[in-house]
């Protein structure tokens, strides 16, 4: 299968494998900053940047294997060969029990289900597409 940049799988032991071989350049929260007022521009970059996150988060998925804790921090991007923007996803893990504005009704609200699903993973990645393209939260709109 294709991997998301930054994570291996051995051959072997059939294990994940993260590493850092490629030099990450920023993470998503910082390119936020820089992508200028909500408008066709910002939206056209907001969806070239959220389908590499969905092809990233398909790739693990297609793995069994869910991130738990997507959001901009986490998401950094580095420059491939064309001199276009790859994503790598970083510091995966269990949802905190605390709020976060990017965790799924139910990863917030442990007695509504299982909090480290797949499904939850894609709501996280709604939220930092909504991101990318506002430069907000939706919650705070």
């Amino acid at each position: 299968p294709v991997l998301p940049a930054a994570m291996y799988q051995d051959k072997i032991s059939g294990d994940i494998i993260l590493s850092s071989e490629k030099v990450l350049d920023m993470d998503l929260a910082d390119y936020c900053q820089l992508m200028g007022k909500p408008g066709l521009t910002r939206s056209t970059q907001a969806c070239s940047l959220l389908k590499a996150l969905l092809r990233a988060v398909m790739a693990l998925h297609a793995m069994d294997v869910h991130h738990g804790t997507i959001r901009t921090e986490t998401i950094w991007m580095h420059k491939n060969a064309d001199d276009d923007w790859e994503l790598s996803l970083t510091n995966f893990g269990t949802p905190s029990p605390t709020a976060d504005p990017y965790q799924a009704p139910e990863a917030a609200d442990p007695s509504m289900g299982k909090n480290e699903t797949h499904a939850a993973d894609l709501f996280a990645c709604g939220v930092v597409g909504f991101v990318l393209a506002t430069g907000r939260f939706p919650w705070f709109s």
